[in-house]
């Protein structure tokens, strides 16, 4: 059979939606070839800070 993951966030749906939303940015920062570590970094923090310091982090990132 295949098998399935199920993940369930503690505080429901929305905050499970700005993980995944916060984790695709990280993985594109990431991946990124033409800037530094340190930029890489800078520009992981800055998408972090702004996520969690907004009025509804679950939407905070664009698709």
């Amino acid at each position: 059979g295949t098998n399935h993951w199920l993940f369930t966030c503690q505080h429901g749906p929305g905050e499970c939606r700005g993980n995944k939303a916060q984790a695709c940015g990280l993985d594109a920062i990431l991946n990124l070839t033409d800037i530094s570590f340190e930029k890489k970094q800078s520009l992981a923090v800055g998408l972090v800070g702004c996520v969690m310091a907004a009025t509804n982090p679950s939407t905070a990132v664009p698709r």
